[in-house]
């Protein structure tokens, strides 16, 4: 018996499908999103909030959860979480911190708020955490503490306005699978995203009192970035028609320009067809003079009755009104 014949099989990976993480969120890598929705509803307050101290930041509980509705999904935000630093650039910058807005609703909800300090900055910083901040437990004693009045007016819609840019993507990993194997060649292996929470990250930060950061930064630990953002596939920007030197051109909805090459090819073959039809007439012209008594046996005897000269400048005025009819038409297309 002659031995089994082997063979191997190699594999091939597809590019991961995504942006760098260490490279950040940028609109240039961004496509624009027109029908992206965020709706924050100004009359959805709450005035009462417990707090709870965690190693690498502080969590807000709302005592009524807060809610927010992207593209007609309505979310209950549940938890609001504080860490530092933000995990992720917009365009090449790092914030100070930001406030995480969690909803575990459908397949959840990621709302990133960073935050940046008052220090060299001209606009008038948010009070929003001032209460937060001036709360906080005394650690050695407890990580808790319970129904901290923020004020009847706290809310998102005093952060977000309808028209803030933002990002959004799908936060979930990717996982790798088989799309095709090829027996004793190669085995390619494509990316497909798992399920995860919608992200939505604010392309502007909110500007907070120092003191107020300066309090909450030294109650926690630093988090890693990684452990708030895992990857960041392919992302997208709103509003999508903000001006943006750097970012791709959107495609026109007019339709392309012909190229030159099927310009000049479409004139060569106008002008052969009209040569062609010259030809034709002429010949058709021939074999009528032919047929006895009719109109063109008379204008071959009228022909015959001059002289040659006018003949032939007849037909090169033809010739030269058929050589003006095709260039005209050449510069037309």
């Amino acid at each position: 018996m002659g031995a089994a014949s082997s063979c191997t099989t190699r594999d091939i990976v597809d590019p991961y499908p995504g942006n760098d993480v260490i490279n950040g969120l940028k609109r240039a890598d961004s496509e624009g999103c027109s029908n992206c929705n965020l709706i924050i509803d100004n009359g959805n307050t709450v005035s009462t909030v417990d707090l709870h101290v965690l190693d690498k930041g502080v969590r807000i509980t709302p005592v009524i959860p807060l809610t927010v509705t992207f593209n007609t999904q309505q979310y209950k935000i549940t938890e609001i979480d504080f860490f530092y630093p933000a995990p992720i650039r917009v365009e090449g910058t790092n914030a100070d911190a930001v406030m995480l807005f969690n909803s575990m609703d459908g397949d959840g909800l990621e709302l990133f708020l960073p935050l940046a300090s008052s220090v060299n900055m001209s606009t008038n910083p948010s009070d929003f955490l001032t209460k937060i901040a001036h709360s906080l437990p005394d650690t050695t004693k407890t990580t808790t503490v319970s129904s901290v009045s923020v004020g009847q007016n706290w809310s998102l819609a005093g952060l977000i306005s309808p028209n803030d840019p933002y990002f959004t993507w799908v936060n979930a990993d990717y996982e790798r699978y088989v799309k095709y194997t090829i027996p004793c060649s190669q085995r390619v292996l494509g990316w497909r995203p798992l399920r995860g929470p919608r992200a939505i990250y604010m392309a502007n930060p909110i500007v907070v009192p120092d003191s107020d950061l300066a309090t909450l930064r030294a109650s926690v630990l630093r988090l890693n970035p990684t452990d708030a953002i895992k990857t960041l596939p392919y992302t997208y920007f709103y509003p999508p028609n903000e001006p943006c030197a750097d970012c791709k051109t959107p495609a026109k909805a007019t339709t392309s320009a012909p190229s030159p090459m099927s310009t000049a090819l479409f004139n060569w073959i106008i002008a052969i067809v009209i040569v062609i039809l010259f030809c034709i007439a002429v010949i058709v012209g021939v074999l009528m003079t032919e047929q006895r008594g009719s109109v063109f046996e008379m204008a071959s005897n009228f022909l015959r009755s001059i002289s040659s000269f006018y003949v032939l400048m007849l037909v090169f005025g033809l010739l030269i009104i058929l050589a003006l009819t095709v260039a005209g038409i050449a510069k037309a297309k």
